[in-house]
């Protein structure tokens, strides 16, 4: 082919290196429904949808192997748990890679620390690690998720709405009162994690296992937990 230039492979003595991972973190968490969280250099994704990276390597290849570990970050003993996804066959384009991650839909909740490789024909590897690593939640509007949810005005008012309100009073007297949900602030994202990182790495694939450990994780008296329960009848500092 007239022009063309022959794509250079690697000998045993040269070194592949990943220069740069871009995470697209902005274009990933419009797609992901994340975007609201005030933290927007943290990648946060739903589980059950894909988003993409681009890598720059340091050296010009036909084509690679990405793989992806996600390993589980945790506050309490138990087994590891890592989830390994590999895109075999990426065709490279003037040292940069393209390609997509594939989050399975029961994918466990939580943080995790990241790392990407990638490996030539001839079998030269390298590595990145991202320091700050991702946060997956679950996603009410993947069908294959234990929480989805078809209605999209439910979509917009219990999981995207920022304020609302609750019912206050007794079943004879009550009246709605406006509440701050703030769930995108970025210190709600981390009670949350928080509390969730306590919970068995076993259960946290399950939205149901999930919210009954958490209900118990919120009791301060058994599980050094957020909520204190007074009944003594002195309430000073709160309202009676």
């Amino acid at each position: 082919i007239s022009g063309a230039v022959a794509m250079p492979v690697l000998a045993e003595t040269d070194e592949l290196s990943i220069n740069e991972v871009d995470f697209k973190v902005y274009e990933n968490r419009i797609m992901h429904h994340t975007d609201e969280y005030d933290d927007e250099e943290q990648l946060i994704l739903r589980r059950g949808q894909n988003f993409s990276v681009e890598i720059a390597l340091s050296q010009p290849v036909k084509k690679v192997d990405v793989a992806f570990r996600f390993t589980l970050r945790k506050r309490i003993g138990g087994k590891r748990h890592t989830l390994t996804l590999i895109n075999n066959n990426v065709p490279v384009s003037d040292s940069h890679v393209q390609t997509s991650v594939d989050l399975p839909a029961n994918m466990h909740v939580g943080r995790y620390s990241f790392l990407v490789g990638v490996r030539t024909p001839s079998q030269h590897m390298a590595f990145f690690d991202k320091d700050d690593g991702c946060t997956v939640l679950f996603n009410p509007w993947c069908k294959e998720d234990d929480v989805y949810m078809e209605d999209q005005r439910g979509l917009k008012e219990y999981v995207m709405n920022e304020s609302g309100g609750i019912w206050v009073g007794s079943h004879r007297r009550n009246r709605p009162m406006r509440w701050d949900f703030g769930q995108f602030d970025m210190i709600s994202l981390e009670t949350a994690l928080f509390l969730i990182e306590k919970i068995p790495n076993r259960f946290r694939d399950q939205a149901a296992l999930v919210i009954r450990h958490l209900s118990s994780a919120l009791n301060s008296e058994d599980n050094n937990g957020v909520l204190e329960g007074n009944w003594s009848g002195d309430y000073a500092g709160g309202r009676r």
